[in-house]
């Protein structure tokens, strides 16, 4: 089911222009954890995540590397109140993120939860 919709996104990226803005969103039912590194310079996980890392979190950021994207909720740094999006029991975990083109995101300027809400300029220039 998982790979299912991994394999949807892969095709449905192939299809999208390169000047189009691609802002995927959704549960994505995974853990991207706090940092990772293995990532390399902060352009696909920005290092302000929430908790550990798992499986379908890797699998998240793995997609996001293979298509250029960034995981914007790890861009900003947020209160933990501001990064956990989903309460059960004792349990808080972030799995509700958003995605944008590597190359699009200066046009973001902040993402929050409650519900998630990504603030983006659509149109001007990137500043340098």
């Amino acid at each position: 089911m998982k790979e299912d919709f991994y394999a949807k996104v892969g095709e449905m990226m192939e299809e999208v222009s390169k000047d189009d803005i691609v802002i995927l969103g959704g549960d994505l039912n995974g853990h991207v954890g706090r940092s990772a590194e293995i990532f390399g310079d902060g352009d696909v996980h920005g290092g302000k995540g929430y908790g550990r890392q798992n499986v379908d979190g890797l699998r998240i950021l793995e997609s996001a590397q293979r298509h250029d994207l960034a995981v914007l909720n790890t861009v900003y740094e947020k209160r933990k109140s501001h990064l956990v999006t989903f309460y059960s029991g004792n349990a808080q975990t972030q799995i509700d993120y958003v995605m944008m083109r590597k190359e699009d995101r200066w046009r973001v300027k902040d993402v929050k939860h409650k519900p998630v809400i990504c603030d983006v300029r659509l149109s001007g220039r990137k500043s340098e």
